[in-house]
């Protein structure tokens, strides 16, 4: 696998450095991962293209969504498709290693961007016991994310309505 850059990603609208807790699934790079920002606040992480440029799909994701997740009682698509939070998707052109994040509802998500209705982890049992058992050690945080509450954020379409969805460009070299 390659290094991990720390953090992960840089300046995400409304949820600030992200940086890696956990990978999941990997194949030379992670293809799903646990994110983590300042504040301890978990996120799934799912790579789901690499052709011409590399992307990501964010969701913000509490403990017991993510300990379920892990024992296959959710499936892949369930974080993602949670309509109470905003998800990022990042794309990072290859050449300039620029990382664009577009703020998305969740019905705003492309549904071929995310994993197949059905479709599980496929756990082994016990494969993820010791890190569901630091998840359940914690006390959950409510994901109320900044960005629902920021008119910091300069939106696309020149709006500051923190209702609409828009995109933030950030430059960092991974």
């Amino acid at each position: 696998m390659v290094s991990i850059p720390n953090p992960y990603f840089k300046n995400v609208p409304g949820y600030g450095d992200l940086k890696m807790e956990q990978v999941i699934v990997d194949y030379v790079y992670p293809l799903l991962s646990v994110l983590k920002d300042d504040l301890s606040r978990r996120y799934l992480c799912m790579c789901f293209d690499t052709r011409g440029a590399q992307q990501w799909l964010i969701t913000p994701i509490l403990n017991n969504a993510l300990a379920a997740l892990l024992e296959n009682k959710i499936t892949l698509a369930s974080p993602f498709e949670d309509p109470h939070s905003r998800k990022i998707l990042v794309n990072m052109d290859y050449r300039t290693k620029a990382e664009t994040f577009q703020v998305l509802d969740a019905c705003q998500v492309p549904k071929e961007d995310i994993p197949e209705a059905g479709e599980y982890l496929d756990a082994e049992p016990g494969e993820w016991d010791e890190y569901i058992r630091t998840l359940k050690d914690r006390v959950p945080i409510c994901y109320r994310s900044r960005l629902n509450r920021s008119s910091s954020i300069k939106w696309s379409d020149g709006s500051l309505s923190h209702r609409k969805a828009g995109e933030y460009v950030a430059c960092a070299v991974r």
